[in-house]
């Protein structure tokens, strides 16, 4: 039995039309007295900047349309959306942080690292990427659960060896439909009734979310980046045998500065190892139709046929390319690749390596953007693409090089 993790990822920058200089100030909204060192920063990219002792900004090389976004310590995030070059002097008034600690507050410490323990995993990453990136302010985040009842049914088989297990006093596994015991299957826990003769047994699921008093500063080590993580909000729910994780936060990437060429070449190579067989990498291909000469191929799990996605992608509007009439499909995501993980261009040569990810198309019309971002979160994945998370993500504007 094949198990995903569901995971969707809000990373919404908008893509690049024309480029231009902006500029503008940070103010305090109460008191109209300038912020400095106030971050403002290109959503999802590397162009970012800092407020001078006035408040003032400047950036270059601005893609427009963009999110700007001000950050600080002290302040609630704001953002402006630049839609045409005619705002390009921005004005933001922050608000000072008002911080109300939930009521169900969590102070026990075991607790608490248990919390940060599995929001590292579900938002950094479980893989090698996520385990070395480094989160340096984890005191700042808050956790808040919440508890809901929900009914299962079950057959007799179940139902027997339920109670087994609640006569001997162990937890209870989750079962295939079958009645076959799966080891792999997360444990039921919080079993509210249980009636010796229904099919039904109550259990209670929980759901955290995540939030943050200020901006997370996390390392990413492999990748050269430190990266800024304002107006976090992270949702992890226990869903059957499943977790499904929503976050959404704006992104800002601060490269090393290093001078040693032996570091950045590691650096770029890693980049790009992380960036092929991503989504980032997937929806630039199939925004320019070029997913074959990328390595990637869609099949149907029914009828185990590779999917021509000329019947279904449409023609680009205003930087968007419709993708219609995937939305009840089983599909599957094949990436060919060479040895060192690069994509083969399978309409010419056979690969050495595939990797198999899930897609689901939760709508009937999914837009995707040329930057390989998406500006709804309609596209979702498991297997190998849903098991890279922030660890792993790059800067929206980051292109690989050529070998």
């Amino acid at each position: 039995m094949m198990k995903y993790t569901i995971v969707i990822l809000l990373f919404l920058p908008l893509f690049l039309f024309s480029q231009t200089r902006i500029e503008g100030i940070v103010l305090d909204s109460l008191s109209k007295e300038p912020v400095s060192f106030a971050t403002v920063f290109i959503n999802g990219t590397t162009n970012g900047t800092v407020t001078d002792s006035t408040g003032f900004f400047v950036l270059e090389d601005v893609l427009i349309p963009c999110k700007v976004i001000a950050s600080h310590l002290s302040f609630s995030t704001s953002v402006q959306v630049l839609e045409t070059e005619d705002s390009k002097k921005l004005v933001f008034q922050l608000k000072l942080n008002d911080i109300e600690l939930p009521q169900a507050t969590v102070v026990d410490n075991g607790l608490r690292q248990s919390n940060v323990g599995f929001f590292k995993r579900f938002f950094l990453g479980a893989d090698d990427w996520g385990k070395k990136a480094k989160l340096e302010n984890d005191d700042a985040l808050i956790f808040t659960k919440k508890y809901t009842k929900r009914e299962l049914i079950i057959n007799n088989d179940i139902k027997k060896g339920i109670q087994e297990c609640l006569e001997k006093g162990i937890k209870v596994m989750a079962w295939k439909e079958d009645g076959v015991r799966d080891q792999n299957i997360v444990v039921l826990e919080n079993i509210l009734s249980w009636n010796r003769d229904s099919t039904q047994i109550v259990v209670e699921e929980e759901s955290l979310n995540v939030t943050s008093s200020e901006p997370l500063i996390i390392d990413l080590p492999l990748l050269g980046y430190k990266l800024q993580v304002a107006d976090l909000d992270f949702l992890a729910e226990h869903i059957e045998i499943d977790v499904r994780c929503l976050f959404s936060a704006f992104y800002f990437y601060e490269p090393y500065v290093s001078t040693a060429e032996k570091i950045e070449k590691k650096h770029s190579k890693n980049r790009k190892t992380a960036y092929f067989n991503s989504p980032h990498h997937f929806f630039r291909a199939l925004y320019s139709n070029q997913l074959a000469q990328n390595g990637y191929q869609i099949i149907d799990r029914e009828t185990g046929k590779s999917i021509e996605m000329d019947v279904y992608l449409k023609p680009e509007i205003n930087n968007i390319r419709p993708v219609i009439g995937l939305q009840s499909k089983n599909l599957k995501v094949i990436y060919h690749s060479k040895y060192n993980g690069d994509p083969v261009d399978i309409t010419r040569r056979k690969a050495a390596l595939i990797q198999e990810s899930k897609i689901i198309f939760l709508q009937e019309r999914c837009n995707i953007r040329s930057d390989g971002s998406i500006p709804l979160p309609t596209i979702i994945f498991g297997g190998m693409m849903g098991e890279k998370r922030v660890g792993s993500m790059l800067p929206n504007n980051y292109e690989a090089e050529n070998n």
